[in-house]
């Protein structure tokens, strides 16, 4: 991955489409401090990210589902 530029307004939903093992997971997992980065910055509303910030939000491929639990409460 080089030079990525995100601009999203709060409220958007985003999707990152691509093949495979061409970096979306590994972006998400930078951007949501689940992996530290080797170089460059990430920046949420202007601040250096390296924390987990509670407004950051990523949903996985994987299922994580708890099945004895309604809907709403895996929501």
């Amino acid at each position: 991955m080089r030079n990525i530029n995100l601009d999203i307004p709060a409220g958007e939903f985003v999707a990152l489409v691509g093949k495979s093992g061409c970096g979306k997971s590994t972006l998400l997992r930078l951007i949501s401090s689940l992996e530290s980065s080797t170089s460059g910055d990430i920046l949420i509303n202007g601040e250096q990210t390296g924390t987990i910030d509670g407004n950051v939000r990523v949903l996985f491929q994987d299922a994580r589902l708890l099945p004895w639990k309604t809907v709403l409460d895996n929501v």
